[in-house]
């Protein structure tokens, strides 16, 4: 009897372990699985809080971030002001997503690197895209990723900032032996510089050199360095009988368009974030934007849907819907 009773208690045991064991799994792959998303988020979430930092202290400006990426990133996207990292979770896919206040670019390298599992160290620095003169920030730059970011020059590196019109760097004697400048050699990349001008004066967009003392009432519409518009100095910056002023809110600056245009939405606008903040100086209240895959999923986040952002949305065929970010 005594040996009966034994064989039940193990067979009692044995079958209690084999119904603890899947529930013990399944709570340690959860638990797994939820560090998982929490590393991932913890990484989206501190680069655009660090791309905020930087882009408020202007140009010239750097840091550097740790992030720690688990195993399982499928993909990364750099989209405007939006980072979305894409993780194979609990049998299926799920986007983790970070949303900056500063339209965002980002090095091959970095791409490359932050889909694979470790630690890593990652420059954020601001850039200043010469195609468009926006000033945005670089994350994972370093000198050799083929991009001139604000702290690159021709001399600390060559190999990104080349010595051409059109880079967005003014070079002239004194830092070079290539020359940008006013006068005989003139290059866009020298306007508001004192490139070859005498001290005191400035290169202006004719490749002249004028005095930089400028004042509201002297004609001369100093837009470099010295901020004048057609709002705080109509009378130099604005012809009156063929022209009409229009503010952005994207730069914060007013400009001038021809008296018969309509200001609507300004040149600076290039992102679905750009678009709500432009919606916000027209009486709406949004703080950013992000491209989603439905106006669904704008609810979802707690956004508002702006179909005249969607043309705007078009990096990814299906994340094509705009949703405002209320502030």
């Amino acid at each position: 009897m005594k040996a009966q009773a034994s064989l039940e208690y193990i067979i009692i045991i044995g079958v209690i372990i084999i119904g603890v064991i899947p529930l013990f799994y399944y709570g340690l792959t959860k638990t797994r699985e939820n560090v998982r998303i929490e590393q991932v988020s913890d990484t989206v979430n501190s680069l655009a809080k660090t791309a905020d930092e930087v882009y408020s202290l202007g140009l010239g400006s750097r840091d550097f971030i740790w992030v720690n990426t688990p195993t399982g990133i499928n993909s990364v996207s750099i989209n405007g002001k939006t980072i979305t990292l894409t993780i194979s979770i609990f049998g299926s896919t799920s986007d983790i997503i970070g949303i900056s206040k500063a339209n965002l670019t980002s090095s091959q390298d970095f791409l490359n690197k932050i889909v694979l599992p470790g630690r890593y160290k990652v420059s954020v620095e601001t850039f200043r895209n010469t195609t468009n003169n926006q000033i945005m920030v670089l994350l994972g730059g370093y000198c050799g990723d083929n991009l001139c970011s604000s702290i690159e020059n021709p001399t600390t590196c060559s190999s990104d900032c080349l010595n051409v019109c059109g880079d967005g760097v003014c070079i002239y004697p004194g830092n070079s032996s290539y020359s940008e400048g006013c006068l005989t050699i003139f290059c866009t990349d020298c306007i508001g510089s004192q490139a070859n001008c005498d001290v005191g004066e400035i290169c202006t967009s004719s490749g002249t050199c004028i005095q930089a003392a400028g004042t509201c009432g002297d004609n001369i519409c100093y837009l470099t360095p010295y901020v004048e518009n057609c709002r705080n100095c109509a009378q130099d910056c604005l012809e009156s009988s063929t022209e009409k002023c229009c503010d952005d809110p994207i730069l914060g600056i007013s400009y001038t368009i021809p008296i018969s245009d309509n200001c609507g939405i300004p040149p600076s606008v290039t992102d679905c974030g750009d678009y709500c903040v432009w919606l916000s100086s027209q009486g709406f209240d949004y703080e950013n934007g992000v491209c989603r895959q439905s106006v669904a999923q704008c609810t979802t986040h707690g956004e508002v849907y702006e179909s005249g952002g969607d043309p705007y949305c078009t990096g990814d065929p299906v994340i094509d819907t705009c949703c405002c970010v209320p502030d």
